[in-house]
């Protein structure tokens, strides 16, 4: 069993317990108390559990918060890199608007330590909440009627207020990716907001990692023809990038 294999055993057993001492973690595992130890302060730092006095227990989140930080280590390092590449196209000075997603919460902490002077635009809490944390970063969350499984603002409200803004630059992810039709998400109000963040830009962005053209979605939130530039690592097939319309510039990280 390796390192994630022991984390998620772990994670596993305190969502049973709720609450353990590193001596049953390690006689649960079989593993020595030093290495569950480790282990621990390593999920410790990721936030998906906290410890105190040799017992270690689940945060007071909720389990859409879990679900979240869950899907963000999902090709955590595909993400980063398309992160990365991301910032290829940021200047000084620019609005750039975040949709709410764990894919743009790799180019907000990518941003971040760019250091370049942005003011980025979110409806995502987990985005706010990183964001802040950068100097270099202004940060204007857009309010509204909050989703909690998304950990977003959706609605009325949030349209309202991103028709009254303009972006240099949006970048926007998915939940499923149909080349020739645009991107996808699960959530029909998520999917306005993506939706009018893309008509408030200049330049729009679609931001996502392979796996997302082998899911669905029932909900479109950008159109192909809104799209100026896709993202995406280079483990997607040739094949499935041609589908996309010629006037996509297709960069892979």
């Amino acid at each position: 069993m390796d390192n994630v294999e022991r984390k998620k055993k772990i994670l596993e057993i305190l969502k049973e317990k709720k609450h353990i001492s590193i001596k049953e973690l390690a006689d649960l595992t079989g593993f020595s108390p030093v290495t569950i130890r480790r282990d621990v302060r390593e999920l410790e730092g990721e936030g998906a559990l906290q410890r105190s006095w040799g017992y270690v227990f689940l945060p007071e989140v909720s389990k859409y918060e879990l679900s979240f930080r869950e899907r963000e280590k999902e090709y955590a390092a595909e993400k980063k890199r398309i992160a990365q590449k991301a910032l290829e196209f940021l200047r000084d000075g620019m609005t750039i608007g975040l949709d709410a997603g764990t894919t743009t919460l790799f180019i907000a902490k990518e941003i971040g330590k760019s250091g370049l002077n942005l003011t980025v635009v979110t409806p995502c809490l987990p985005i706010l909440q990183l964001a802040t944390r950068y100097e270099n970063l202004n940060v204007v969350l857009l309010g509204g009627k909050y989703d909690p499984e998304n950990l977003s603002f959706v609605g009325p409200i949030t349209i309202q207020v991103i028709e009254k803004l303009h972006f240099d630059i949006a970048f926007i992810g998915a939940s499923a990716v149909i080349p020739e039709r645009g991107l996808f998400t699960t959530n029909p109000e998520g999917a306005e907001v993506d939706r009018k963040l893309a008509l408030s830009s200049d330049f729009v962005v679609g931001v996502f990692d392979h796996s997302k053209f082998f899911k669905k979605a029932p909900f479109l939130s950008v159109e192909s023809s809104l799209l100026h530039l896709i993202i995406t690592d280079h483990k997607s097939k040739s094949n499935i990038l041609k589908e996309f319309p010629g006037h996509i510039k297709i960069v892979l990280a």
